[in-house]
């Protein structure tokens, strides 16, 4: 019998006597016809199990009947075998012959073959094969003789399911404790009640062999006798050349006769074609289980709760390459830390609903990946990254060492660097969302292989000490404001766009009402440091607010071609082609410098003084100020700015000062209505550099200080 296939109340045979009930060929132990008895299981059930489990008899059962005291101790008058000849599931047709009087047929026992009627003793096996697991029962018979009741179940039973194993896998499972196989002897007191003493012969481990068919899950119900192990019972999964622990109980584990253990489902098994290992995943409670399961070899581990202050310890055998899964069902605020146990080489993915509030730190483990909702994180990890899965939320992430990679639409609310921090992979801040960076006096890396991306409002503020600044090192091709409200602010930062190439901070194409704001920074590049990109169909209300910063690029500083209104105090813009290039928008510095520092060794600005046509981004003419435009097929709209409170300027090359190039250069296309340059200024600083103040359109396209320029400024 297959107990426990689907066992609801407990165990229950009903026998009907339908052939020859003549008691004197039946006391000779002959009958022309034999005794046929119809066994049914899940009825009239007194001792409950479960709710949900029925018995089904399989081909082979067989149960042995017996009663009638005599002066003989253990020798009762009537008995006999019933075999199962027909029938499945819970019905069965039974067969057998009776020695004595059926009248004196009381008790039952079950499995007929494991009785020694001699002795009053049942024997618990050390092997069993499935579907076959044999579970001890104790049956009486009715007043009647017509029916059998197996009220009580002798042992306790283990369920085990396991899944993931396709059909014609051959493996077994063992379970090892001290005394869990041997034979008891069966005592039937007054009331008609029976027991079982204590084992005798015994053995230290019971196996499950099985070889699948159609079978995931694997259903494996194993009789276990009732006693306290004081020592647990461990269970191992053998599957081909490869083995592993399934699972440990606690110490002093409890195994009650007439009740089943539900033990943690082993998941997804997988055996790995070349070495035969084997991995799986399991369900555990708490995280004292999830522990020991993954020291069990689990793979992937369910823990139904993580409480305040636990501990989750990674063992070195979860590597980035091979990496335990830890899914948590529910988790507290309160703080809870998953560490490695070998400093460091270990990896983990966490994963945790939508919704929760936890809050985690991770200590010394070289890979974690995490997913869902988490209130605070702290992370210490390897080079190989700390890894915020797609569509994870983390209101404070702390990284104390390691680096980190976010996916395209996680979010991390604040990040705060208490050690240098890389992040490997592209950032984008998805639409709406928010993430600022606390930098301290610490680099953060931008890496990626494409842009960092802030999407519709969102929003990237970076912030690094007061007095000695953070770091931002950008190797990606520069910060892009996305889309219509996107917002980056930086304050107290040394920024180096490192990438050849890389365009700094800029808002990108057919944008409204995005912000740059920058205060107290420093930002190096190559081609620009802050700039916008035209084209045709341009958005409306961006600004860039600059104040107290240094902008140095090798071509162009800042860079303007669209109608954006820029504000910029206190800052100065250094570039080998432009300090600043003014294309369109509405600009106004305050207090500013100016440098065009041509390098002879970089690449020549092939667009000289006087050039007709322009073309495109920041091919133009040089000067520490370029304003205008020479495009009739681009940059159609106007440009204006303002020079407040004694601006300065210099042009030099190779650190020398020199006369070849103009500090402030204007040109207008004269034939374009929306074209032109309104320039106003409060003191004239810059006439004296370079060649000084050189506007080439002298039709009115140019206006100065409110005046109509036709070669000669009043």
């Amino acid at each position: 019998m297959r107990n426990l296939f689907n066992i609801s109340a407990l165990l229950c045979a009903a026998a009907l006597i339908t052939a020859c009930s003549n008691e004197e060929m039946m006391e000779s132990g002959t009958s022309a016809d034999g005794l046929t008895l119809t066994a049914t299981t899940g009825a009239n059930t007194r001792t409950s199990v479960d709710g949900n489990y029925h018995v089904n008899w399989t081909t082979s059962d067989a149960f042995y009947a017996f009663g009638g005291t005599t002066s003989v101790d253990k020798v009762y008058s009537s008995k006999g075998t019933f075999t199962l000849k027909s029938g499945t599931g819970t019905t069965g047709t039974f067969a057998g012959m009776v020695t004595g009087a059926v009248s004196n047929l009381q008790y039952a026992v079950y499995p007929a073959d494991k009785y020694a009627s001699g002795t009053m003793t049942l024997t618990f096996p050390a092997t069993y094969t499935y579907p076959n697991s044999n579970a001890p029962m104790f049956g009486k018979l009715n007043s009647g003789k017509t029916s059998v009741d197996f009220v009580q179940l002798l042992s306790g039973m283990m369920r085990i399911k396991l899944t993931g194993l396709e059909t014609g896998v051959s493996g077994s499972l063992a379970l090892a404790a001290t005394g869990i196989a041997g034979s008891a002897e069966l005592t039937i007191d007054d009331s008609g009640n029976a027991s079982l003493g204590t084992l005798s012969s015994t053995a230290n481990e019971v196996t499950v062999s099985f070889t699948t068919v159609n079978t995931d899950p694997l259903v494996l119900d194993i009789p276990v006798p009732a006693a306290t192990y004081a020592d647990g019972i461990t269970a191992t999964l053998q599957i081909g050349t490869g083995s592993i622990q399934a699972f440990k109980t606690t110490s002093g584990f409890v195994v009650t006769a007439g009740t089943i253990k539900e033990m943690p489902d082993i998941n997804d098994i997988k055996i790995d074609a070349s070495t035969g290992g084997i991995t799986f995943s399991k369900v555990v409670e708490n995280a004292e289980d999830a522990v020991q399961a993954m020291k069990d070899g689990a793979k992937s581990i369910t823990v139904n709760t993580v409480k305040a202050n636990d501990n989750i310890e990674i063992p070195a055998s979860s590597t980035s390459s091979a990496p335990v899964t830890i899914n948590i069902s529910s988790v507290s605020t309160t703080s809870f830390t998953v560490k490695g146990v070998s400093g460091g080489a270990e990896a983990v993915k966490i994963n945790v609903p939508t919704g929760s509030k936890g809050t985690l730190t991770v200590e010394d483990i070289d890979h974690v990946e995490i997913s869902g909702d988490w209130e605070k994180v702290t992370a210490s990890t390897g080079e190989n990254t700390f890894v915020v899965k797609a569509g994870a939320v983390i209101k404070e992430l702390v990284v104390t060492k390691g680096n980190i990679e976010i996916a395209t639409d996680a979010v991390v609310n604040k990040l705060t660097l208490e050690a240098d921090v890389t992040i490997n992979s592209r950032l984008y801040i998805p639409v709406g969302a928010k993430m600022e960076v606390i930098l301290g006096t610490h680099e953060f890396t931008l890496g990626g292989d494409y842009y960092t991306r802030i999407y519709g409002g969102g929003e990237l503020v970076l912030t690094g000490d007061e007095t000695y600044k953070g770091k931002v090192t950008d190797k990606t091709s520069g910060i892009s404001l996305y889309g219509d409200g996107a917002k980056f602010t930086m304050k107290n930062v040394d920024y180096k766009a490192a990438k050849t190439g890389g365009r700094g901070v800029f808002i990108d194409k057919r944008c409204s009402s995005a912000l740059i704001d920058i205060e107290n920074s420093t930002m190096v590049g190559k081609y620009f440091c802050v700039n916008t990109n035209a084209t045709t169909e341009v958005g409306s209300n961006n600004m860039i607010t600059l104040s107290n910063s240094t902008f140095t690029a090798d071509e162009t500083a800042l860079l303007v071609n669209i109608p954006v209104t820029v504000t910029a105090t206190q800052c100065t813009f250094t570039g080998g082609w432009q300090g600043v290039f003014l294309r369109g928008g509405t600009s106004t510095f305050d207090g500013c410098t100016f440098n065009l520092a041509v390098n002879s060794q970089y690449d020549k600005n092939t667009m000289e003084a006087g050039a007709i046509t322009w073309s495109e981004g920041n091919q133009a003419p040089s000067a520490a100020i370029t304003a205008g435009n020479r495009s009739k097929s681009a940059y159609d709209y106007k440009t204006t700015f303002e020079l407040k409170n004694s601006c300065v300027f210099s042009v030099k090359v190779d650190d020398t000062d020199s006369q070849d190039y103009p500090a402030i250069y204007i040109d207008a296309e004269k034939n374009k209505p929306n074209q032109g340059v309104v320039f106003k200024y409060s003191s004239d600083t810059f006439g004296s550099v370079g060649t000084g103040l050189d506007i080439r359109e002298t039709t009115g396209k140019v206006t100065v200080n409110g005046t109509e320029y036709k070669g000669k400024v009043d």
